[in-house]
């Protein structure tokens, strides 16, 4: 989201300032949009993965909130996600075609834990699932943490996460130290040994 604001500040500074005047309600949409997203919203999966389909998520929110003039942006979250107009409108779109090898190590690693976060080392979860694990997302979470403890201590407190039941959530202001933390940690995923020993460590939320 940062990126896509300073992108859109950036083009804000090529206009006069007569053009940026005539944009009040465009610029105000923009930056309330940027608050709500990263400050006040609980995403659910659906939104993740509804705005994840634009490369340009800040945009469809924005309008969405210059349409519904601001007052209810519950609502209008609601309204984007029921009509899902904004498909058919001019936004750039991601790419459904991309291999997972041409996917940044953040997609890759959110593919694998959304698209089938139940079933995804299922069989690692099972090992446990008598003390109650079951392998959603406050159990990956758990499992993330011994991960960022044992391994790169100087995480803490840098990579933060927010799980719900159906989803985990990893995120950080330091974009270096995120796109680090999931190409490690899905390499980790990926080697059945490593995984299983963190898992004997993680304690269930």
């Amino acid at each position: 989201m940062g990126d896509r604001l300073a992108d859109y500040i950036d083009i804000l500074r090529q206009l006069s300032n007569k053009e940026v005047a005539a944009l009040p309600h465009e610029i105000a949409a923009r930056a309330e949009a940027y608050r709500y997203l990263t400050d006040e919203h609980e995403f659910s999966v659906q939104e993740v993965r509804y705005l994840l389909k634009f490369k340009n998520p800040l945009q469809v929110v924005a309008d969405e909130f210059e349409q519904d003039s601001l007052d209810d942006h519950d609502h209008a979250m609601w309204n984007l996600l029921d009509k899902e107009d904004a498909l058919q409108g001019d936004y750039e779109l991601m790419s459904d075609t991309r291999k997972s090898k041409e996917m940044s190590p953040e997609e890759q690693l959110y593919t694998r834990l959304t698209d089938n976060l139940s079933e995804y080392k299922a069989d690692v979860f099972r090992t446990r699932e008598d003390e109650g694990f079951e392998g959603n997302g406050y159990d990956w979470t758990s499992l993330a943490q011994v991960f960022v403890d044992e391994s790169e201590p100087n995480w803490a407190g840098i990579i933060m996460f927010d799980p719900e039941a159906s989803m985990f959530c990893a995120y950080s202001d330091n974009k270096e130290a995120l796109k680090n933390f999931a190409i490690a940690f899905k390499n980790t995923c990926e080697n059945d040994i490593l995984i299983r020993d963190l898992f004997s460590r993680a304690e269930l939320d």
